[in-house]
């Protein structure tokens, strides 16, 4: 599987936004806008487009009491979290057996239901026995790809080209465009 790393990416969007490649943090303009473009692209990529290969779980720790209604606890993200997927009670999670098959909305076992929110960037529930979430991580180390399957790299390449479109080009209409074929 090819390697991306962050100057792959900016000069692969660069040259196909018509732009000269660059051979790194040069100062130059072209460096600044990608640079930027760059780490605006890769969460708001990761976010809103439900890529599995940076998915983990995690138990979740306890931080307090909840004052919203019908809730007790509250419970802090993973620290690498960038999105959470789904979360539930993790004593509850015991009494769940996996299936064969799918069921008619093609999922396999899914977790108990569990109504919660996220305030404050913190998530509130009725937990009293710890809660686990399913969750998108953080590229690690942030701003450094490594190994990502193609089709990820080439999402956070188009989101860069639009972003330098608009910002180096300055050229908002072949930014729209390119914004509708992502």
């Amino acid at each position: 599987m090819p390697t991306y790393d962050k100057l792959t990416i900016v000069n692969n969007a660069l040259i196909c936004s018509g732009n000269e490649p660059v051979t790194g943090d040069d100062g130059s303009p072209q460096w600044t806008v990608a640079s930027t473009a760059y780490d605006r692209a890769l969460p708001l990529v990761m976010e809103k487009g439900g890529w599995t290969f940076q998915s983990g779980t995690a138990n979740l720790v306890r931080v307090g009491a909840s004052a919203y209604p019908g809730y007790t606890d509250i419970y802090a993200k993973p620290v690498d979290c960038l999105h959470i997927e789904n979360v539930w009670r993790t004593d509850l999670a015991a009494y769940v057996f996996p299936r064969s098959g799918f069921d008619e909305s093609g999922q396999g076992a899914m977790p108990p239901k569990l109504d919660y929110k996220i305030i404050g960037n913190q998530i509130h529930a009725y937990a009293p026995n710890g809660l686990t979430c399913l969750y998108i991580q953080i590229p690690e180390p942030y701003g450094q790809s490594g190994t990502w399957p193609p089709g990820f790299a080439e999402a956070v390449t188009r989101q860069v080209e639009v972003y330098l479109l608009a910002g180096l080009n300055e050229d908002l209409d072949a930014a729209k465009l390119a914004q509708t074929l992502l």
